[in-house]
């Protein structure tokens, strides 16, 4: 794994984190973000980001069928 695939893989850890804290607090996203001096743009584009990359893991590969080919 190269050192940009890591970086990566570790703001995503560190995100998934601060939106669990947050969805476990009684805060909502604007008092959360204000608390831990983050724009809630930031929150939403990670937390996008880390629901994409949940649903990526979980899918199986997509093989394309093609149609059949006419005789």
């Amino acid at each position: 794994m190269d050192t940009t695939k890591v970086i990566h893989q570790a703001k995503l850890n560190s995100w998934a984190d601060l939106i669990r804290e947050q969805q476990a607090s009684s805060m909502n996203v604007t008092k959360f973000c204000e608390a831990h001096s983050i724009s809630k743009s930031q929150f939403y584009y990670w937390r996008r980001r880390i629901t994409e990359q949940f649903v990526e893991s979980q899918l199986p590969d997509i093989i394309p069928i093609s149609p059949p080919i006419p005789e």
